[in-house]
């Protein structure tokens, strides 16, 4: 975290490996969201603005000489993460859709968080379906359990899976 701090700082291109890839960054920033920092630049690599959580670097970090990096006047620091945590990488991930069945007890504050838009049917006991687009699988599968078991994942099965997978984990 300080290295990068470091090299934005001081205007250094970074290197490192992330998400199986070499990565090149021109640093322009770096954001805290939810208790995660983030580095916001331009990815030589991709050749396209990219945000990088910094405790996912799959590697150290390499820090090219200082004043190489010039950050351009239009960049907005805060809109490089989305309000909402499950788009976090939508930039260069799919957005997928989740149908998910909401319980009457937790209905209203899961429509109040979602809107309206996003219910697909009310249920004769009061309980909701919705859809719920995603592009970060860690966040979809925090907002599903935050519900416990007023929430259950109808589609898609890959999702469902993995939520089934990482509650066996924690009963071990």
């Amino acid at each position: 975290l300080l290295i990068v701090r470091d090299a934005v700082v001081r205007r250094c291109v970074v290197r490192f490996f992330y998400a199986g890839r070499d990565r090149e960054v021109e640093p322009w920033g770096m954001l805290l969201r939810d208790g995660s920092w983030y580095l916001t630049g331009y990815d030589r690599v991709r050749s396209d603005r990219r945000t990088f959580r910094i405790d996912r670097m799959e590697s150290a970090v390499d820090v090219g000489p200082p004043g190489e990096v010039e950050i351009p006047a239009d960049v907005d620091l805060t809109t490089s993460l989305p309000d909402d945590p499950m788009m976090l990488g939508a930039d260069h991930h799919r957005v997928r859709t989740a149908r998910v069945i909401v319980s009457a007890r937790r209905a209203r504050p899961a429509i109040a968080d979602l809107g309206a838009e996003r219910v697909v049917q009310v249920h004769d006991d009061g309980s909701v379906e919705v859809d719920v687009p995603y592009a970060n699988t860690a966040a979809m599968m925090s907002w599903v359990l935050g519900h416990l078991d007023d929430a259950v994942v109808v589609a898609p099965e890959d999702l469902r899976d993995d939520i089934v997978s990482h509650l066996r984990g924690l009963c071990r």
